[in-house]
């Protein structure tokens, strides 16, 4: 689990609930909760930047099945995580 606000990797759910109920998440959470616009922004740029990279580096202009660019793109430990951003879908 990742935190994608603190870009914290998280051993396992048990991490993840106490880095959530730590004081410095918490206070990461008010500095995004004054402007979450922005922030939900950025992380949306960044992935659509990083899913572009990854699929002109990958395939170029080949034809490339969703399902294992998508994979790839997630073997990434630094990758941004859907649920930071706009997006409900892939792009």
């Amino acid at each position: 689990m990742v935190c994608q606000v603190c870009q914290k990797q998280c051993r396992d759910d048990n991490g993840f609930e106490c880095h959530i109920q730590s004081e410095s998440h918490l206070r990461q959470m008010l500095v995004v909760g004054e402007n979450v616009d922005r922030h939900i922004a950025g992380f949306s740029g960044q992935l659509q930047h990083d899913f572009v990279q990854l699929l002109s580096r990958r395939f170029g202009t080949k034809r490339s099945r969703p399902t294992p660019f998508t994979k790839s793109s997630f073997q990434d430990k630094h990758h941004q995580h859907m649920n930071s951003t706009r997006w409900v879908t892939l792009p």
